[in-house]
């Protein structure tokens, strides 16, 4: 049954006792602005649909068990860790609003409320909104952000292409073993020693040397054959979520072909006789195949086997206050085997709807195409980042189409790199874009032997033409863009985000997560990026509480007393100067 939780006013919340010492210590933390900015902020009706409306036992706090959550994902806590500091540590009783004996809660409560969060797709949604009313607290500028990707795996080791076989061969064989035992008994002893001990727990293949796997290679695909083959009449078996992971191993890795493959003299399957089967070489082998039985949603892309994090955040906000966090707006995942250039526009729809699109958005060459750009622009966001590819950029006396301005809603508006208007037209069918000026006016301007316009023909004969297309021109402007100081300076600020790609794997634990599956994924990075947002807004709100001064000030007096000049710092200032400090 949904209860919500009783708010408590300050004038009647019960004080713990503390001594000086701990207040001393307590002030500026983040365990008061936690218990009075952020937990009023989580909406707890929200959840409301968890629960029954009249029947069953009364929910535990929403308010509560979500608080947990963050601040398990703001210290990068197990859970058991999360509640043992639950149940003892003072600081959390205080930031989240709880009297000792008041303080309980279980794993299952934690494991239950995350599993409802994925179900209900609530795990995005409060990050989102939580999120929202942090921006509005602070009041932060959302008109510019960067934009960034990281690399992240979940809780499986990493396997080679010789372990992958053997793994999803041991995983069937032990359940078929404990299942079906008859089954398991009547499948050649050989093929089962290969892959599967007594314990269920070995793989006599795993770890080979390379010359040696090689050569095994051709004996598991053979083997994995003979499995599938063996059970994919047996209507039990071929439900199994092992089987299928057979198939999907034997489809990727392996070719079905007419004539059987024989083994040769020293293969370990060679009296079990010829197959139609052959190994794909490794080329052939798509970057979305399965790389662990134990994780199949992880795929493979250039930074490993895993999936990448999509992540946005704000940027310019500490222009005015160095002390004034950055937050990260949007993060998502997706596999690692796709170009990062297809999130872009779906990022900017969703802040767009959120009310939060940005004007300006930095980011790097993986997240942008002629394409991108163009309908980012349709939509209110100027993308900036640099061209991909190895074409050498232009030369500031180079006359190239990227110095062609163009106005494709008013043609009048079109100018040639000297200035002169142009007469444009495009072909709707091809998309093809042509340019034109007069070849009198090109007669006598300087630029005429530089440019790339060419004399034309047939009714154009008496103009110098550029034809092009719309994605050529865009590409051609951003690679002439990239060469002005403004477009250096503004990749110099989209450089920040590695450092928060950092922060979000070594203080929050995104590098190597401790589930598996996409959908176990998604709900612990949202968790982790919630965390570390309430993380920066309660450090600054906590240094507010005190006064304390930003780091530039402290720096300012340390450069001060290199040079030798006297230290101007009053009692009051924020700087402690006694040993220690």
């Amino acid at each position: 049954m949904f209860r919500p939780r009783a708010v408590v006013s300050p004038e009647q919340r019960t004080e713990l006792p503390l001594s000086p010492f701990q207040r001393r210590r307590l002030a500026g933390s983040w365990v008061l602005p936690f218990r009075d900015h952020i937990l009023p902020l989580i909406d707890e009706h929200a959840f409301a649909p968890f629960y029954h409306a009249c029947f069953g036992a009364p929910n535990r706090s929403i308010a509560t068990v979500v608080g947990v959550l963050l601040l398990k994902d703001f210290f990068d806590l197990s859970d058991q860790e999360a509640l043992e500091h639950f149940a003892f540590d003072l600081r959390w009783h205080l930031a989240l609003d709880l009297d000792n004996d008041k303080a309980s809660c279980c794993q299952k409560t934690l494991h239950n409320f995350r599993v409802l969060l994925r179900q209900h797709d609530q795990t995005r949604l409060l990050f989102e909104q939580l999120t929202d009313r942090l921006l509005a607290l602070l009041d932060l500028d959302t008109s510019r952000q960067r934009l960034d990707s990281t690399h992240s795996r979940s809780n499986f080791a990493p396997l080679k292409r010789l372990a992958i076989f053997c793994e999803t061969s041991r995983l069937f064989l032990r359940r078929l073993q404990r299942q079906h035992p008859l089954d398991y008994a009547g499948l050649p002893e050989q093929l089962r020693r290969r892959y599967h001990s007594e314990q269920g727990n070995k793989t006599r293949y795993h770890g080979t040397s390379t010359e040696i796997a090689r050569r095994r290679l051709a004996v598991v695909a053979r083997d994995l054959f003979r499995l599938v083959h063996a059970f994919e009449p047996h209507h039990d078996v071929a439900t199994w979520r092992e089987f299928a992971t057979l198939k999907r191993v034997l489809a990727e890795q392996c070719e079905v072909t007419v004539e059987p493959q024989q083994p040769q003299a020293d293969d370990d399957d060679r009296a079990l006789g010829p197959l139609p089967v052959r190994l794909r070489q490794p080329k052939e082998v798509p970057a979305s195949s399965l790389q662990s039985p134990h994780d199949p949603d992880a795929t493979y892309g250039k930074k490993g086997q895993g999936y990448e994090i999509q992540v946005c955040e704000t940027l310019g906000n500490k222009s005015e206050n160095p002390d004034k966090p950055e937050l990260l707006t949007h993060v998502e995942v997706t596999p690692s085997c796709h170009n990062d250039n297809r999130v872009t526009l779906p990022i900017l729809k969703n802040l767009q709807g959120r009310g939060i699109q940005p004007v300006q958005l930095e980011t790097d060459s993986n997240f942008t195409s002629s394409a991108v750009v163009k309908e980012a622009r349709e939509l209110g966001t100027d993308v900036n980042g640099p061209v991909m590819g190895n074409k050498d950029l232009p030369r500031a006396d180079e006359v190239t189409l990227g110095d062609f301005h163009v106005d494709f809603k008013e043609a009048s508006n079109s100018r040639c790199p000297a200035g002169q208007p142009l007469s444009q037209q495009t072909v709707s069918s091809t998309g093809q874009v042509s340019l034109a000026v007069l070849a009198t006016v090109c007669a006598t301007c300087t630029l005429a032997q530089a440019c790339p316009a060419q004399e034309g023909k047939g009714k154009q004969k008496e103009e110098r033409v550029v034809k092009t297309t719309e994605e050529e021109l865009i590409c051609a402007q951003r690679r002439r863009y990239e060469t002005s100081e403004e477009f250096s300076k503004r990749q110099a600020w989209r450089a920040g985000i590695e450092a928060t790609n950092s922060e979000l794997k070594r203080a929050h634990g995104l590098g190597k997560m401790a589930v598996r599956g996409a959908e176990r994924v998604k709900g612990a990075v949202y968790l982790k990026a919630l965390a570390c947002n309430v993380k920066r807004v309660t450090v600054y709100l906590g240094k507010l509480a005190v006064g304390r001064k930003s780091k530039p000030k402290i720096k300012a007096v340390a450069n001060a007393a290199a040079a030798g000049e006297p230290n101007q710092t009053r009692e009051g200032d924020g700087l402690d100067s006694s040993p220690g400090s």
